[in-house]
C-alpha cells in the first residue's frame, strides 16, 4: 500500500522493526530500533540497580497466570520504545498505523501526538486488553488472566481518550461492528471500511486455465502459520475430512503437520514458505483454498486466492460472509461446524466444474486491487480538509 500511495503522488514513509522507507521511497538503515550495547557506566549500574524492559514485565506477568493462557498470541500495549522521537514520525503530516505490538507505547503516543491518526485494525487487539480475538478472550476467562486483560483495556481506554484526532478503518464489517460495541475508544472517533488492497499483477502474468476441476481427483490447499491454529480451524478441517467419502489430495503450507485419519483424503506438505512466487503458484495450482476458521477479519489468503482465480471454502463468518458468495468465487457454510464444513466441501466437489476463473479474479479486480484501495485511503485522509466542522450559532 505504501508504494500504490507515492503512485497516487502522496509522500508516505514506512516504519518497522525490520524494514524502513523514507519519504522518497528508498529503504535505508535504521538504527531506531537497533540494540545498543550498554556503556560501562551503565553495566555497572545495571548491576547494582537491576532493570527490566517493558516487554520482559510483560512476559513474566503471562507467564505466571493460572491457569497458563492458552492464546494464539498475547501482547501489551506499553512498549520501550517512543516513536515520537523517530525522524518519519516527526516529519509526517498523517500517521497512518497497521501492526503496532511491540513497537508503540500507547499512553505516551497518544498523549503526545497532535496530528491525525489514521489506523487499521487488522484484528481485534486495539479494543482488548492482551488478546487479539474474542475467541482467546473467552477461552482464557480465569480470575488471574480477566483482571490482567480488564487492566490494559483500561490503559488502552485511557490512551485514547487523549487521542485528538482519532480515525478507524476496518477492513470488515465485522471487525468495525465490534469496534464499535467495545466502547473503548473516543466519541469523536471516526469509523471507515476499507478493505485492503492486493497488487493484481504478479497473478494476471499466470498462466491458468479458465476451467476449475477438470481432473481428478479433488486439490484443496490449507495455510496458516502454524497448521495446528485453533483460531484457524485446524481441529475442525480435521473432523470434516476424517468423513470425506470422496478422493481428496489436501495441500497443506505453513509449519507443523496435519494428520488425516481418511484413507481417502492424502496429505502434501510444503512446509512454511516465505517466497511470494512460490506461494501464488501453490494457490494457483489448487481448484480451492480451505480456510475454515472461527474468526477471521479479511484473511491475506482470501485475497491472494482470489486474485489467483481460487474459489475460497470456509465459513460464513467475518470478512469471508461479505465477501464470498457460494456458486461464484467460493463456498461457505452457515454452520460453523465440522459437518457444516464437510458439507461445504462436498457442495464445491460435486459443482467444482461450474466456476470460472476469470470471474473469481474479476471480482478481486473490483474489491481489492491495491491502486484503487490506495485512491480511497487517500479521498479519506482528505476528508477532514474537505468538510471542515461547521460553525456553531450561537
Amino acid at each position: 500500500m505504501q508504494r500504490a500511495l507515492q503512485d497516487q503522488g502522496i509522500q508516505a514513509a514506512f516504519l518497522s522493526k525490520t524494514l524502513s522507507v523514507d519519504f522518497s521511497g528508498k529503504e535505508f538503515e535504521d538504527p531506531f530500533f537497533r540494540y545498543k550495547p550498554p556503556s560501562l557506566l551503565k553495566r555497572i549500574k545495571l548491576k547494582l540497580i537491576p532493570t527490566s524492559s517493558k516487554e520482559q514485565d510483560f512476559q513474566r506477568l503471562v507467564a505466571a497466570l493460572q491457569p497458563p493462557l492458552k492464546a494464539e498470541i498475547v501482547t501489551s500495549p506499553e512498549s520501550d520504545y517512543d516513536l515520537l522521537r523517530h525522524p518519519l514520525v516527526q516529519e509526517a503530516d498523517i500517521i497512518h498505523l497497521h501492526w503496532v505490538n511491540g513497537i508503540l507505547d500507547y499512553q505516551s503516543f497518544f498523549k503526545g501526538l497532535d496530528k491525525p491518526v489514521y489506523w487499521t485494525l487488522h484484528d481485534m487487539n486495539p479494543f482488548l486488553g492482551i488478546f487479539h480475538y474474542a475467541g482467546d478472550e473467552a477461552r482464557n476467562s480465569g480470575k488471574s488472566a480477566h483482571e490482567l486483560n480488564e487492566s490494559f483495556k483500561v490503559l488502552k481506554k485511557e490512551a485514547y481518550s487523549q487521542a485528538r484526532d482519532l480515525h478507524l478503518l476496518f477492513p470488515s464489517t465485522w471487525l468495525m461492528d465490534a469496534a464499535k460495541a467495545s466502547g473503548i475508544f473516543p466519541k469523536h472517533t471516526t469509523y471507515n471500511l476499507l478493505a485492503n488492497g492486493i497488487d493484481q499483477k504478479p497473478y494476471k502474468r499466470l498462466v491458468s486455465s479458465e476451467e476449475i476441476g477438470q481432473t481428478a481427483p479433488l486439490k484443496l490447499i490449507y495455510v496458516s502459520d502454524r497448521l495446528d491454529n485453533h483460531r484457524k480451524g485446524a481441529d475442525l478441517l480435521q473432523t470434516a475430512l476424517a468423513d470425506l467419502t470422496i478422493p481428496l489430495e489436501l495441500i497443506t503450507m505453513g509449519a507443523g503437520s496435519l494428520k488425516i485419519d481418511n484413507p481417502n483424503v492424502k496429505v502434501k506438505s510444503l512446509g512454511y514458505m516465505d517466497n511470494e512466487a512460490d506461494k501464488i503458484k501453490a494457490i494457483t495450482a489448487v481448484d480451492a483454498l480451505l480456510i475454515p476458521s472461527r474468526e477471521d477479519n479479511l484473511p491475506n489468503t482470501m485475497l491472494e486466492a482470489l486474485a489467483a482465480g481460487t474459489p475460497v471454502i470456509g465459513f460464513e463468518i467475518g470478512g469471508l460472509a461479505e465477501h464470498i458468495q457460494s456458486g461464484l468465487n467460493g463456498q461457505l457454510s452457515k454452520e460453523l461446524s465440522a459437518a457444516g464444513l464437510l458439507e461445504a466441501i462436498e457442495t464445491f466437489g460435486q459443482q467444482k466444474q461450474e466456476f470460472k476463473r476469470s470471474q473469481v479474479k474479476a471480482y478481486a479486480q473490483e474489491h481489492f486491487d491495491v491502486n484503487n484501495q490506495a485512491k480511497k485511503l487517500v479521498n479519506r485522509y482528505l476528508e477532514p480538509q474537505n468538510n471542515p466542522p461547521k460553525p456553531q450559532t450561537p
